[in-house]
C-alpha cells in the first residue's frame, strides 16, 4: 500500500516562538532557526524579524492581515502567516501554512515539527497531502474577509519570490 505524502502543513504557534531573544535591546533577536530554515529552503524571502515587528509594533488588537510568500519557479513551495490578533488573545498566537514539493517536504516537515515542538505555545499542528484550511485561506477570487469579532477587513498580501 502506498502512503500518502505530506506536502502542507499548519501550524498555531506564539509570534514569540518565532524568534529567539539574545539581549535585553528592542532589536536583539534573530528568527527562529527551524523556520527561517525551512523559508530558505522553499526558495522564500520572508523575513521573519520584519514579520515580528510588524505583529508587535504595528499591528493593533483586532487587526492583521495574512500575508503569504510564493515560490514563482516551484508553485507548490509557500509559506503564509495570518496575523490577526485577535481581541482576547493574551498569548499572541499566529497561524502558519507552509507548502512544500514533493522533494522538500520530509525536510520541511521535520524543521516545522522541530520549532512545533519547541514552541512555548503549542496550540495545533496539522500536516497533511491537501488541507482543507489552506485552500480557503488562498482563496484569491475572494474579497477581503471581514473578521466578526472586530468587523476588520483582513486582505491577503501576496509577493512573489525567486
Amino acid at each position: 500500500m502506498k502512503i500518502i505524502e505530506t506536502h502542507q502543513f499548519y501550524i498555531v504557534v506564539s509570534m514569540s516562538d518565532l524568534v529567539n531573544w539574545h539581549g535585553d535591546g528592542d532589536d536583539d533577536f534573530e528568527a527562529n532557526r527551524e523556520i527561517q530554515s525551512a523559508i530558505e529552503l522553499l526558495g522564500l524571502d520572508a523575513d521573519i524579524k520584519h514579520l515580528y515587528k510588524e505583529y508587535f509594533y504595528q499591528t493593533k488588537t483586532g487587526q492583521g492581515d495574512v500575508y503569504a510568500f510564493l515560490n514563482r519557479n516551484e508553485s507548490k513551495n509557500l509559506f503564509a502567516i495570518d496575523m490577526y490578533r485577535e481581541v482576547t488573545d493574551q498569548l499572541d498566537i499566529v497561524s502558519i501554512f507552509v507548502s512544500a514539493s514533493p522533494k522538500l517536504a520530509s525536510i520541511v516537515k521535520a524543521k516545522l515539527r522541530n520549532l512545533f515542538d519547541s514552541a512555548s505555545c503549542q496550540v495545533a499542528y496539522e500536516e497533511a497531502n491537501s488541507l482543507p484550511k489552506f485552500q480557503q485561506l488562498l482563496n484569491n477570487n475572494k474579497p477581503p474577509i471581514t473578521i466578526k469579532e472586530s468587523g476588520y477587513r483582513q486582505n491577503l498580501i501576496v509577493q512573489q519570490c525567486g
